[in-house]
């Protein structure tokens, strides 16, 4: 009686398509974990935004001046004028908060955050307040407030609507604006 080796294992070619089909899984695991990792960096980035969107307005709403910067403004026919001189914030005189105003640079992930002031009254002998922004003439005031989108999200363009109905003119900007009611409720 003759007793033969006899191994158990695996030859060469079963342990290379053994290998061959681990990496393709392998490679199809990454490709799926890298397309849901962008998705939810996307994702993030548009909640980021509009976090950042929602700031302003409710910043507008409030009626809060975002900025610690002293600064003395002044009325003037022309619009407000506004000089660096140390006055203690909510003193000064003839000129109000009007809101914020967000530029978009296009073709960039960043984009900044300005002050919107204007006039008081529209005119400051008889003191008739300024109930339209044509009254107030509004001006950005810095500093303005530097911002980046998340993960690379830039912006391509920001298009409006002049007419607000759907059929008007379409026309290319780069500023949102969020402005405060003038008119005083009573």
């Amino acid at each position: 009686m003759r007793r033969g080796l006899h191994t158990s294992g695996f030859t060469i070619v079963e342990i290379l398509i053994f290998l061959a089909v681990s990496s393709l899984l392998l490679v199809g695991a990454f490709s799926l974990i890298t397309g849901q990792q962008a998705r939810t960096e996307f994702s993030q980035s548009i909640r980021d935004i509009q976090t950042q969107i929602d700031d302003v307005i409710n910043t507008v709403a409030s009626g809060y001046y975002a900025t610690t910067a002293d600064f003395e403004c002044h009325w003037d026919i022309a619009g407000p004028q506004i000089t660096a001189l140390s006055k203690e914030r909510g003193t000064n005189q003839g000129c109000i908060f009007v809101g914020r105003a967000m530029q978009f640079v296009v073709d960039s992930g960043s984009f900044k955050v300005d002050n919107i002031i204007g006039l008081q009254y529209k005119d400051n002998v008889t003191k008739t307040p300024a109930t339209s922004l044509a009254d107030a003439k509004p001006v950005l005031h810095d500093p303005s407030d530097d911002r980046t989108l998340l993960y690379g999200l830039k912006t391509r363009w920001i298009k409006y609507e002049a007419a607000g109905t759907g059929t008007g003119p379409v026309t290319d900007t780069n500023t949102a604006a969020f402005i405060s009611s003038l008119v005083r409720q009573t």
